[in-house]
């Protein structure tokens, strides 16, 4: 039996031993080896430095010693959390195709109860103005902005009551979570490390 093949049955012997003492491994956590070269990976600091000692006292059984002084460790952080974008945001993040969200802001909008123009954002506050209201008793709407105002009283928005659901997860939940109302088909994937985040958003 060659030497490369004996030394590649160590490892495994090694890693298989770890795996056992180690239980249970957490999802986010791996381990690679290759040749005499290894590596492991996680987001518990506790766990990966139990997992090292482990591997180390493995090899130290088989004659092998760490090289502590070729040893490095790196600390990384994820990127910037994007939510969900509209069509719209979309394209003008891709593409730079369409108004920014501050010209759209600052675009220029008619109110519909006194005809008077003003930017986006401070329509509502408009509308609750002494101003627009003392405007609207003289303003006489053109025919299609009056008709689509009739309209709009008539249609009436359906309300529902408002519900309460609790839910509980326990920190450093592993397995899946599913969404408390019913027959919601929503469920926080094992792969998610915030589902307490992730399930807050859906809701």
């Amino acid at each position: 039996m060659s030497r490369p093949m004996v030394f590649n049955i160590v490892i495994d012997a090694v890693i298989h031993h770890w795996e056992h003492i180690c239980q249970p491994i957490p999802m986010e956590e791996a381990s690679l080896f290759y040749i005499d070269d290894g590596a492991l990976t996680g987001t518990d600091a506790g766990w990966l430095q139990a997992s090292l000692d482990a591997i180390a006292r493995g090899f130290e059984s088989f004659g092998l010693l760490m090289n502590a002084s070729k040893t490095k460790f790196m600390v990384m952080s994820g990127g910037k959390y994007r939510t969900k974008m509209s069509s719209t945001a979309y394209t003008r993040h891709v593409a730079g195709e369409g108004m920014s969200f501050k010209e759209q802001s600052l675009a220029k909008v008619q109110c519909i109860r006194c005809g008077a123009e003003v930017c986006r954002a401070s329509l509502r506050r408009h509308q609750q103005s002494k101003k627009r209201k003392k405007a609207e008793q003289t303003y006489d709407p053109a025919i299609p902005v009056r008709d689509r105002v009739l309209v709009e009283k008539i249609i009436v928005t359906p309300k529902t009551e408002p519900r309460q659901y609790l839910t509980t997860i326990r920190r450093g939940h592993r397995g899946i979570v599913m969404c408390a109302v019913e027959g919601c088909p929503f469920t926080v994937p094992i792969t998610k490390n915030s589902k307490r985040l992730t399930l807050r958003k859906h809701f």
